[in-house]
C-alpha cells in the first residue's frame, strides 16, 4: 500500500516530517479543537483497523468512526494512507519520549541491567495499549515513505540509547554503544510485534526471552570493554 507523496513536498521533507507536516495532511492544526480533531481521526482509525482488517479501511468508515463527514476529514488528509503516515508518527513520537524519559541521568539508575529492564517497561505499552497499531507496523519495512521515517527515527532511540549506556559505563565505546542500541532496538521491535499478533498464550515468553537477549547482549558488551580497558 505506498503512500501517495503531496506533489508539493519533496522527498527530502518526509524525512524531516514534524506531526504538522505530514505528507498529505491539508490543514495544520493550531488550535485546540483541530488537534483533538487530528487526535480523533488517528484513534477512529486504529479503532477501524482493529475491528475491520487493514484491508478493509476506508476514509468513508474512517470519517464515520471519527464523527466527520468525508468531506471534513478530507479537509485535514488527502487520504487513508496520509492518516496511517500520520499515526506511524505519531507512534514513533510516543516511543522517542518513553525513551528518552528514562535515561539514567533524569532516574538515577545506576545499573545498566536496572536500566535495560526499565527500557523493556517504557516502550512495552507503547506497542500493546494502541490498539490497532500492530497490522500496520510491518509497513516500516515495506512502505518506502514509512522505511524513511522509521530510519531517520530509529538513529534518534539508538543514540539516545547509546548515550545511557556510556554514561553507564563510560569505558564502553561508543561506536560499540551505538551496535548494541540498534541491535536492541531491531530485535524489540520484531519480537514484540510477533508478540502482538500471535498466540496471546506465547506473549510472555516472547517478552521473557526479549530480556534474556539484551541481558546477554549487555553483559558480552561490559565485560569485552572491561577486558580491553584492563588488557
Amino acid at each position: 500500500m505506498p503512500l501517495k507523496k503531496n506533489k508539493n513536498n519533496a522527498g527530502s521533507d518526509f524525512e524531516k516530517a514534524r506531526p504538522t507536516e505530514s505528507p498529505g495532511m491539508r490543514r495544520t492544526p493550531h488550535h485546540a479543537r483541530g488537534q483533538q480533531t487530528i487526535e480523533n481521526i488517528r484513534r477512529a482509525t486504529l479503532n477501524e483497523i482493529q475491528s475491520g482488517g487493514l484491508g478493509n479501511l476506508s476514509t468513508t468508515r474512517i470519517a464515520k468512526a471519527a464523527g466527520l463527514s468525508p468531506g471534513g476529514l478530507y479537509g485535514y488528509f488527502t487520504n487513508k494512507e496520509a492518516i496511517i503516515y500520520s499515526i506511524i508518527e505519531d507512534w514513533i513520537r510516543k516511543f522517542t519520549r518513553s525513551i528518552d524519559d528514562i535515561h539514567p541521568r533524569k532516574t538515577g539508575c545506576k545499573s545498566l541491567f536496572e536500566y535495560i529492564s526499565d527500557l523493556q517497561r517504557a516502550v512495552l505499552p507503547i506497542f500493546t495499549d494502541e490498539p490497532g497499531i500492530h497490522p500496520i507496523l510491518p509497513l516500516l519495512f515495506s512502505n518506502p515513505d514509512l522505511s524513511d521515517l522509521d530510519k531517520v527515527h530509529s538513529a534518534d532511540h539508538a543514540q539516545l540509547i547509546a548515550d545511557a549506556i556510556v554514561f553507564l559505563h563510560p569505558n564502553v565505546p561508543n561506536i560499540e554503544a551505538i551496535a548494541m542500541a540498534k541491535t536492541w532496538t531491531i530485535i524489540a521491535t520484531a519480537v514484540l510485534s510477533e508478540s502482538l499478533s500471535g498466540d496471546p498464550k506465547q506473549a510472555h515468553y516472547f517478552e521473557k526471552n526479549l530480556m534474556i537477549s539484551i541481558y546477554a547482549l549487555a553483559s558480552h558488551l561490559v565485560i569485552s570493554a572491561d577486558t580491553t580497558r584492563h588488557g
